[in-house]
């Protein structure tokens, strides 16, 4: 079974890559559409798909040693799939640092 995506990161995805997902996105779905918009922009406007892959936070070092090592894959699927990793690593990160926030005195916060 395909798992649904966070409404956070779907919205994230919709506002940086400037897509339409599905209501109920799952990552398959995802996958696909944001893989075709790269490969799209790989041919079309590879300044702006850089500079996006910058904003989101997407290592060039990562990025060109994880396309090296999939070479006989599609690369916009590759890289999607290393942009919802990043996205995911994201949230967890927020929400465990609001944890941390709640959990805090009252004396100890800022």
């Amino acid at each position: 079974m395909d798992t649904s995506i966070d409404p956070t990161i779907t919205a994230s995805v919709e506002r940086d890559w400037q897509l339409t997902l599905p209501k109920h996105c799952t990552e398959s779905d995802l996958l696909g559409l944001l893989g075709a918009e790269i490969n799209r922009q790989i041919l079309q406007d590879f300044s702006r798909l850089l500079s996006i892959l910058y904003r989101v936070d997407i290592p060039e070092k990562k990025l060109r040693q994880t396309l090296h090592e999939n070479r006989d894959k599609d690369a916009g699927h590759v890289i999607a799939v290393m942009i919802l990793e990043r996205q995911k690593e994201k949230k967890k990160l927020r929400e465990m640092f609001k944890r941390e926030d709640r959990d805090m005195d009252a004396e100890e916060k800022w």
